[in-house]
């Protein structure tokens, strides 16, 4: 990038975005090079004190003395709209996760960010200052991810955020004026020079003396409408605030009740759970006969091995029944076509194969958005799926019942939008308002972020489509410790006009625990709230067999008062009837879907539930998500035989280490 007209190649989407004129990127160039930062040239920081109005503004030498102040940015001399533009330092660059374990340890950051937020901080107690910024930072971050020069997997998804410094940070942010300023991060990483910057310019002509502003927006305006950046960026209790809110309320009572008519009108019936409350179950129909093959299991008996054709590697070096199956290097010569990097839509250029290890359907129910739906489409509420929306549709509903659970928790609503007949329509109730965001089609807990904050959630949902679920506070623990347990299930075939459903779930499942003691603090913390590490810290890897976890399990539970053998007489049939539920509603069409098999795994996690008229307690499953493509590594490693036994089940129909569902 030698020359203005590369630089403007470069960054020309970006310009034409904003409006920039030839003019504005030449003097852009120019500043960038020549690391010319003049703002101070044209602007000034004034503070507003406590009480005073904008108009009051005193110099910033005048108020530096009140740590309160909120400071705003001054023209010093009459500016002309899009005849100059500023460089604009960030205050601090980082990853969310890191943030206040980084912002503990460092004092100096805390103080000067206490400044730029107009905070009141204790200058003593270092964790609480932390916490007291990270809760009010959620207005002036923004974020961007940079291309990695080499490819992490899912980790190449992970968002840089950052702070402007004073300069950036003191223009006004306004809701319902277009404001006279704008600020936009440039889409360029200059490492020798400290990173990415931004850039300010005046969209409109500005007088000495005028405060810099900056109309509110947000990219969840597309989703939600003027009422998310108004929660976002409006002052609480105002008026347009409150109507913003009602309109979220209204939404989110809408689809309360669209789904409270599903669960009591969809084919099927309210029985009884052990607490008492209603649960809603498919009507539990008796099993269906295995489904019929192409050819009859005898002949395929009689031509063993059946011809395979994979592209995984673990396929590969793991699949030895080698009286059963054979590896061959060409698809043509192949029976069974095992693709795992590729997904298949259609079916049609696999005419040759007789199996094929891909539902094109499974793309509705692989991904947190699709699995998300089709639970609301078929069952409304159910108890063992959180209470979840798809920002990308349901943002607004989302902010409802947000907004309700906060007042539920308060006991009022000063605002008397949200009423008590409201806080009754909420499930997966469990005292508290906290949420996760979840990306829609990435794995590992990658841009996953948990928080009781509306703000800091909203700004989480920008960095891409998410799906928010209702975070599971009340985790059951082992050894103190949050764990999730991952089942896999092998699918012959869904419920269609031609066959019934035909799945079966391993009977070895695997536990994955988070590295901390559990506590409903520090959500950022990803070794306390996350329990997928086998990736990021192997050295501190926990591990449990599947048979040790059920023994400690057992006796740990026992002594919490839920009784002995807890696991096979209440939690795993539990999981069964759960696991057949989910996959029960997967609908398939056409009679070539007969070829198909394939194996999911599927995570889930155990709820502590109380039930305070009857004084009972129980564990309750809970359905995270449904993965396409399972890692099994770790199946393989512990249990040679595993590939093995999953390709007897599926491909001739003699399921092996399987249980029906």
């Amino acid at each position: 990038m030698n020359t203005f007209e590369e630089f403007s190649r470069l960054l020309s989407t970006w310009f034409e975005a904003h409006g920039l004129t030839e003019h504005l990127q030449r003097r852009l160039d120019e500043k960038l090079r020549n690391d010319i930062f003049d703002a101070g040239d044209f602007f000034s920081l004034a503070a507003v004190a406590d009480g005073e109005s904008e108009g009051d503004a005193d110099s910033l030498q005048e108020a530096e003395a009140s740590a309160s102040n909120e400071y705003v940015l001054v023209a010093t001399r009459d500016l002309r709209a899009k005849e100059d533009i500023w460089l604009v330092d960030h205050c601090c660059t980082f990853r969310l996760r890191e943030f206040c374990e980084h912002l503990e340890a460092n004092a100096t950051l805390r103080e000067r960010l206490g400044r730029i937020l107009s905070l009141k901080l204790s200058h003593t107690n270092a964790k609480e200052d932390t916490q007291t910024v990270f809760d009010h930072i959620w207005t002036k971050v923004g974020s961007y991810r940079l291309p990695n020069e080499v490819f992490e997997g899912d980790s190449q998804y992970e968002n840089t955020w950052f702070i402007h410094d004073e300069v950036g940070s003191a223009i006004k942010v306004v809701t319902g004026e277009p404001g006279n300023m704008k600020l936009e991060p440039i889409p360029l990483c200059f490492p020798e020079k400290g990173g990415v910057f931004s850039a300010m310019w005046c969209v409109e002509d500005m007088e000495e003396g005028t405060i810099a502003t900056q109309k509110a927006a947000s990219v969840l305006e597309s989703a939600g409408g003027k009422e998310v950046v108004e929660l976002l960026y409006g002052p609480a209790g105002g008026e347009s605030y409150v109507d913003a809110k009602r309109v979220c309320v209204e939404a989110w009572r809408r689809l309360a009740g669209r789904l409270e008519a599903v669960l009591t009108t969809a084919e099927g019936h309210v029985d009884r759970n052990d607490n008492g409350g209603a649960r809603h179950c498919p009507p539990t129909a008796s099993l269906a006969a295995p489904l019929p093959e192409t050819r009859n299991n005898e002949e395929l008996r009689a031509k063993l091995p059946l011809r395979v054709f994979t592209d995984s590697k673990l396929v590969s070096a793991n699949l030895t029944d080698a009286r059963s199956f054979l590896l061959v290097d060409l698809p043509r010569e192949a029976q069974v076509m095992w693709i795992f990097h590729d997904p298949i839509h259609d079916l049609a250029p696999f005419q040759h194969a007789q199996f094929i290890s891909q539902f094109p359907e499974e793309r509705l129910f692989t991904s947190k958005q699709g699995l998300t739906r089709l639970i609301q489409e078929h069952y409304g509420y159910v108890e063992w799926f959180q209470a979840s929306y798809d920002t990308t549709s349901q943002l607004r509903e989302f902010i409802g019942d947000f907004m309700a659970r906060q007042v539920q928790l308060n006991a009022a609503d000063p605002d008397v939008v949200v009423t008590q007949d409201d806080t009754r329509l909420l499930r997966s109730v469990d005292g508290t308002n906290l949420w996760i965001t979840k990306p829609i089609n990435l794995a590992r807990s990658v841009d996953m972020t948990v928080s009781s904050n509306l703000k800091a959630l909203l700004k989480a949902i920008e960095t891409g489509p998410k799906v928010v679920c209702k975070y599971i506070a009340n985790s059951a623990t082992l050894r103190r410790r949050k764990f999730d347990l991952r089942f896999i299930v092998a699918v012959r075939s869904f419920a269609s006009e031609e066959t019934p459903m035909e799945a079966y779930v391993y009977n070895v499942f695997w536990t994955r625990f988070a590295l901390e003691d559990y506590a409903l603090n520090e959500f950022d913390r990803y070794e306390k709230h996350w329990t997928v590490m086998n990736y990021a810290n192997p050295e501190k890897l926990i591990q449990l067999h599947h048979s040790e976890f059920i023994e400690e399990f057992n006796a740990e539970y026992a002594c919490k008062g839920y009784g002995d053998s807890l696991w096979a007489r209440d939690v795993y049939p539990k999981v069964l009837k759960m696991l057949r539920a989910a996959f029960g509603v997967v609908k398939v069409g056409g009679a070539d879907r007969r070829r198909c098999r394939a194996i999911y795994g599927v995570d889930v996690m155990l709820r502590e539930t109380l039930d305070d008229t009857r004084g009972t307690k129980s564990l309750e499953p809970t359905l995270l998500e449904i993965t396409y493509g399972p890692d099994c590594q770790r199946a393989c490693k512990y249990h040679p035989n595993f590939l093995n036994e999953v390709f007897r089940t599926l491909f001739l129909g003699t399921p092996a280490n399987m249980t029906r569902l």
